[in-house]
This record gives structure tokens, C-alpha cells and sequence, in this order.
């Protein structure tokens, strides 16, 4: 039953098509899938290993927003870059409002060679970018505050669900 469990999901059907499909129970099609979570993986190893060269983006956006996960207590932040001509995402990372998160994107961006960033007034920007010119202030051609509003309540519903330990970590970063 476990490989006709596996064999549905694989081909795109979710846990409730795939207990009609087969005649079973939803709650059957969840056991069985957590029972090998520890065996899957969220990223295709086979292409790791090959050789790609960075290209040097020339300016990026930079944001942070948060969400409440589950309560107001306990908040979730995303730290992110895109390009700022193409508005493709460069790097993002999780955590709290603490610098240390802001420290670890620019860890991430930093094969990018990034020339200008644009940002809002967060000091934290200003105390941490010394290799990029930094613009500060909240224009109305930022392509980052546009896609925020496209990610935010995909990403709050996510970040709840993971808090309550329904979905891995790696649910959330696959929005960005």
C-alpha cells in the first residue's frame, strides 16, 4: 500500500485524491507519508555538484517583513534580496529581527558582488553594508514591496502550519 501511497503523490495527487483514489483513509495517506519523511529530500542532488558561475548583480532589494507564527508572541522574520532589475529573488534567510539574521544574508549575497542596495530606513542596513552603496527610503518603484504582498499570506499561512509542526522548514523557503 505504502509504494501505491508514494506512487500518487509523486505524480502530483495530494493526500485527500490520493485516499479516494486508492479507497483508503486521508489519515492513512498522512501516516504513511510521514513515516518516510526522514527519507525525502527538498532538493535534486543531482545537479549540485555542477559548476555554475555567479554573474554580478549591479543592484538589489532588500526587506524584511514578518508574520505572526502562531501568535503575536512569537513572530517569524524573512530577510530577502532580489535583483532590483529583474526582481528575481537572490538569496533570503529566516529567523528573528536580530542583526545576526541580516549578517547571514549578506553572507549569502556576497558572490554577487552587489554594487547598489536599495533599502528602507532599518539601521540595521546601515550598520552592516559597507561594500554596496546603499540607498535608503520607501519608493513606489521598488519591486520588492510588490512581491511581499504576493508572499505574505502564502507565507503566514505556511509559517503557522510549520509552527504547529504539520510541514519541514523547507515548505516555507519554497515560496520565496
Amino acid at each position: 500500500m505504502r509504494n501505491q501511497i508514494f506512487f500518487c503523490i509523486v505524480n502530483g495527487n495530494g493526500t485527500r485524491a490520493t485516499a479516494r483514489i486508492l479507497g483508503i483513509a486521508k489519515d492513512t495517506v498522512t501516516d504513511a507519508l510521514r513515516s518516510i519523511e526522514q527519507n525525502l529530500w527538498f532538493v535534486n542532488y543531482d545537479y549540485i555538484n555542477i559548476e555554475a558561475e555567479i554573474a554580478p548583480v549591479e543592484e538589489a532589494e532588500m526587506d524584511e517583513m514578518w508574520s505572526f507564527v502562531p501568535d503575536k508572541s512569537h513572530q517569524c522574520w524573512l530577510w530577502w534580496a532580489i535583483d532590483h532589475n529583474t526582481g528575481d529573488p537572490l538569496a533570503f534567510c529566516f529567523g528573528t529581527r536580530e542583526h545576526k539574521n541580516l549578517d547571514a544574508l549578506l553572507r549569502l549575497l556576497s558572490p554577487f558582488r552587489i554594487k547598489v542596495v536599495y533599502a528602507d530606513d532599518n539601521y540595521a542596513y546601515k550598520s552592516r553594508l559597507t561594500h554596496s552603496d546603499l540607498i535608503t527610503g520607501k519608493r513606489p518603484y521598488f519591486l520588492i514591496r510588490q512581491r511581499q504582498s504576493n508572499i505574505s499570506g502564502a507565507g503566514r499561512a505556511s509559517a503557522k502550519k510549520r509552527a504547529k509542526g504539520n510541514e519541514p522548514a523547507s515548505v516555507l523557503e519554497r515560496l520565496i
